[in-house]
C-alpha cells in the first residue's frame, strides 16, 4: 500500500514519516513533495493509495488539489494535515470527501489511527477489485458465455440510457445464475466485470461512480452476492437516470455554469468545441450567447483566465517557467511564453526577474 506527503514543511514531513507505523500498518512512503504542483506531479506517476496533505503550500493549495483528485477519479485516501483551525479549510476537506482532517502539532495515536483507517477502506476497495476474483478460471461454459452476453446487452443499454432495459437486464441475469447454481465465486465475478463495465462508461460522462456507489459498496462486504447484484442493478438505473438528464437539451443554456465550467477545467484541454459538447449545444450557438452574455469570446475568457493564474505563479512561487505552463493548461513552453508576453507585455521570466529587483 504506497503513500505520500505533501507539505511544504520540511519539518512536517520528518515529523509525518518518524510519528506513523507504516510497517505495522503495512504502508510504503513512495515520495515526498514541498508544494501543491510537484504533488500532483508525485501523485499521477505513483497513483498512491494515501495521500498526506497541507491545505497551504505555494502552487496549488490543498483543497484544489483534492478538487483534482475527485474529478480525475483517483481513489486515494486523504488525510489533511493542517496547521490552521479554519472552518472553511475544514469545510472544504469534507466537501472533497477527506478521510480525516488533523491539526497541527501532530499527535502520534491521532495521526496513526487515521492511518489505520484509511489503510481499513483501501483493503475494503481492493477487494472489490482483487484478482483472484478476475482471474479465476471457470470451469462452467455457461457462465463465461452469460457475463459477456451481460456485458454485451448492459454496454449497449447504458450507450443508448435505455433504464427499462437495463432493469429488465438485471432480472434476468439474476434468474439466469441462479438457474447455473453459479455459486459465491460466479456471481461476485460476474459483479466485478459488470461494476468495471459501469466504471469505464461513467469516467467520460465526469459522473463519478464513487459518489454513486458510496452506500452500496460500504455495505456490500457483508451482502449475499444475488443482493451485491441487485444492488449493482440500482447503480446502472441510477447511473442510466443521471445521464439521461445529463443529456436533456436545456431550454435555456446557463451561461454562469459554463463560466464555472471553464473556471474549474481551465487547466485541461479546453476549447469552443469542447465546452459546447459538455452543454450540448452547437459551438456557433455558445460563441454568440458568451459574448452577449460576457462581452467577450470564450477562447479569449480561457487564454485571460489562464493568464491570471500564470501571474500569479510567477509572482509568488519559485516553480519552473515550464511547470507553470502546465500548470495553466498549457504543455508548449515556448506558445506558453508567446501568449504571457502578449497578455503583459513581458515574458514570464522577463516578469520575475523585474519583480525580483523591485523586492
Amino acid at each position: 500500500m504506497k503513500a505520500v506527503i505533501i507539505d511544504d514543511e520540511v519539518w512536517s514531513r520528518k515529523m509525518i514519516r518518524s510519528l506513523g507505523r507504516w510497517e505495522e500498518l503495512g504502508i510504503t512512503i513512495v515520495g515526498e513533495a514541498e508544494d501543491g504542483i510537484a504533488g500532483w506531479e508525485l501523485i499521477a506517476a505513483e497513483r498512491p493509495d494515501i495521500v498526506l496533505l497541507d491545505m497551504r503550500m505555494p502552487g496549488m493549495e490543498g483543497t484544489e488539489l483534492i478538487r483534482r483528485l475527485n474529478e480525475r477519479g483517483i481513489d486515494a485516501k486523504v488525510i489533511v494535515i493542517s496547521g490552521h483551525a479554519d472552518f472553511q479549510y475544514t469545510k472544504h476537506a469534507i466537501d472533497y470527501k477527506a478521510s480525516t482532517y488533523i491539526l497541527k502539532p501532530i499527535d502520534e495515536d491521532e495521526l496513526n489511527d487515521a492511518l489505520a483507517n484509511c489503510a481499513r477502506e483501501v483493503r475494503k476497495r481492493d477487494a472489490l477489485r482483487n484478482d483472484e476474483l478476475l482471474t479465476v478460471h471457470y470451469e462452467n461454459k455457461e457462465l463465461t458465455e452469460l457475463t459477456s452476453r451481460a456485458k454485451r446487452e448492459l454496454g449497449r443499454y447504458l450507450q443508448a440510457v435505455d433504464a427499462h432495459a437495463a432493469d429488465q437486464a438485471f432480472r434476468k441475469l439474476r434468474e439466469e445464475l441462479s438457474g447455473l447454481g453459479a455459486g459465491e465465486a460466479g456471481v461476485r465475478k460476474v459483479y466485478v466485470e459488470l461494476y468495471l463495465l459501469l466504471e469505464e462508461y461513467l469516467t467520460p460522462s465526469g459522473i463519478s461512480i464513487q459518489e454513486l456507489a458510496e452506500r452500496t459498496l460500504r455495505t456490500d462486504a457483508d451482502a449475499e452476492p444475488d443482493e451485491s447484484l441487485r444492488r449493482l442493478g440500482d447503480l446502472y438505473l441510477t447511473a442510466i437516470e443521471r445521464e439521461s438528464d445529463r443529456r436533456k437539451p436545456k431550454d435555456k443554456l446557463d451561461l454562469e455554469e459554463v463560466r464555472k465550467y471553464i473556471d474549474r477545467h481551465y487547466d485541461e484541454p479546453i476549447s469552443l468545441e469542447t465546452v459546447a459538447d459538455a452543454f450540448y449545444v452547437s459551438k456557433e450557438y455558445l460563441s454568440k450567447a458568451f459574448k452577449a452574455k460576457f462581452g467577450g469570446n470564450l477562447t479569449d475568457y480561457v487564454i485571460g483566465l489562464r493568464m491570471g493564474k500564470a501571474k500569479e505563479l510567477v509572482c509568488s512561487s519559485d516553480l519552473k517557467i515550464k511547470s507553470i505552463a502546465q500548470a495553466v493548461g498549457y504543455e508548449d513552453v515556448t506558445y506558453f511564453n508567446r501568449l504571457f508576453k502578449s497578455h503583459y507585455g513581458e515574458t514570464p521570466g522577463g516578469m520575475r526577474d523585474r519583480m525580483s529587483v523591485a523586492h
